[in-house]
């Protein structure tokens, strides 16, 4: 999903991956998790955005695809799609669909100095509820409109505001995300996890590695390619701190924190 509504592609794979079930079997990894913002270091990334005949082409590194400002869909990903439809020179209505259903809808409006992008997002989960959020963009060298480099200066619904760490059968973690319901069942050390639930991008796969007892190290690939690296550690005050980067991006790390609550 910052621009993470485009920036980890979709909004809807950042809520159900950005956090990462940690390592195996200690119970103190078990609970509920609440993203602690103030902790938390969530801006810097980046997104290339090009401006092409009949749209734009969104480059994330690993991913890239061209869609249409016509408002019509297009596929992103297998499972994914997204609308975009131009209001003006300065102002967009974007939609992502996961499997046929809306999960957001987004109005990107560009400042009249050309150096801001504002994006304000209405999520909208599966029992309808709607969380709102704002991301701010800096543009970094030229561009025009929305085509350009962009960097995050404020996140919205980036990373989960909560998470859920379970045991499951053997040896597997469940991890869950509750505001959108999809979840991963991940074996350390074991094959790559499906996505699964009701939103659930099934060309989305996590595999995870037991670096120590407090450390788990994953990567996440979408049809296969790596797109995000990432480490979960249990810290000594207890939080869980996870950090990650955009494959292609190694520079550019977040770091999440989460208490338990």
């Amino acid at each position: 999903m910052g621009l993470h509504g485009m920036r980890s592609v979709l909004v809807a794979i950042a809520l159900t991956v950005s956090a990462r079930p940690a390592a195996a079997a200690a119970g103190t990894w078990y609970g509920t998790w609440t993203l602690d913002r103030g902790r938390s270091q969530l801006t810097g990334t980046t997104i290339r955005i090009v401006r092409i005949p009949n749209g734009y082409h969104f480059d994330f590194g690993a991913v890239r695809f061209d869609i249409g400002d016509d408002g019509k869909f297009y596929t992103t990903v297998p499972g994914r799609a997204t609308s975009l439809r131009a209001v003006s020179d300065y102002e967009w209505v974007r939609i992502h669909r996961n499997n046929g259903k809306d999960v957001d809808r987004s109005v990107l409006r560009v400042s009249p100095d050309q150096r801001t992008l504002v994006i304000d997002t209405e999520a909208i989960s599966p029992s309808g509820a709607v969380q709102r959020s704002r991301d701010i963009e800096q543009r970094i060298g030229e561009g025009h409109g929305l085509a350009g480099t962009w960097r995050s200066t404020k996140v919205g619904i980036n990373v989960p505001e909560k998470i859920t760490l379970s045991a499951a059968s053997g040896g597997a973690i469940l991890w869950g995300a509750p505001e959108d319901g999809n979840y991963f069942v991940v074996v350390p050390d074991g094959p790559p996890a499906v996505n699964v639930g009701p939103r659930a991008v099934a060309s989305v796969k996590l595999a995870v590695r037991t670096a120590s007892p407090t450390e788990l190290r994953w990567t996440e690939t979408i049809d296969g390619k790596p797109y995000m690296e990432g480490i979960d550690m249990l810290a000594k005050d207890g939080s869980l701190v996870e950090t990650t980067w955009a494959d292609q991006f190694p520079s550019e790390i977040q770091k999440a924190v989460y208490v338990r609550r």
